[in-house]
């Protein structure tokens, strides 16, 4: 999931957790705001602890606990693991590292290429999803970034969005995807048991509207990939 560039008057700006042990992974929480807790708020006490995993919580603000606050009067907890935090959080596996997101001035929160994020989550973690936010596959190894997470490779992404390096809907390889770009889906689109169709963005030999979705998350993204 992604939680990003919201606003709460009183806490949690991207999360509220009360009373709660959910299990939250591979999630981006960023550019919230909020007067306490701008990324994720936590009121609990006794054993019930909220734990996070592969997730960013990155660039958020509050008055108090820009990124995490626990309330204190109960002793609130939570636990973070491999997940990158601003200003930095103990927990195994952690980072405090800028994401490298592709353009959060137009909302793209994807990872770029020199993201520190990608191959640092932990392939251990139950739940695990087979695919990211966008359905592309999870567990992607991308070439060139040594694996600092945890598991065999190839390692999760932190994050909601798994880097592959491949420029989808880029269908005339120019390096955007444009106008042209969507005259070769029109021009393909509706065939079915096509093996050779650009336009075939999930590989299952159909254009058709999953295709059409999955090129208009990518439409008009000024970087490619």
């Amino acid at each position: 999931n992604v939680s990003t560039s919201t606003s709460d008057a009183t806490g949690g700006g991207g999360i509220y957790c009360r009373y709660n042990n959910s299990q939250i992974f591979n999630n981006t929480i960023a550019f919230n705001t909020a007067s306490k807790g701008g990324g994720v708020w936590v009121l609990n006490q006794g054993n019930i602890i909220p734990t996070f995993s592969n997730s960013i919580i990155w660039g958020n603000s509050a008055g108090t606990g820009s990124q995490v606050y626990l309330y204190p009067d109960t002793s609130s907890m939570a636990e973070f693991s491999y997940c990158d935090i601003q200003d930095g959080w103990t927990g195994t596996g952690n980072i405090n590292a800028d994401p490298a997101f592709v353009d959060t001035a137009i909302g793209d929160f994807h990872l770029s290429l020199t993201s520190p994020c990608i191959d640092a989550g932990d392939n251990t973690v139950v739940g695990l999803p087979s695919e990211d936010i966008e359905w592309d596959a999870r567990r992607i190894d991308y070439p060139g970034t040594i694996d600092t997470g945890n598991g065999t490779a190839p390692i999760v992404d932190m994050g909601a969005d798994e880097v592959d390096g491949l420029c989808k809907g880029d269908f005339d390889a120019d390096g955007d995807r444009d106008g042209s770009d969507l005259w070769q889906l029109a021009q393909e689109y509706s065939q079915t048991g096509c093996t050779t169709c650009m336009a075939d963005i999930n590989h299952d030999n159909d254009v058709d509207v999953d295709d059409l979705f999955r090129f208009a998350l990518y439409y008009s993204r000024p970087n490619c990939p």
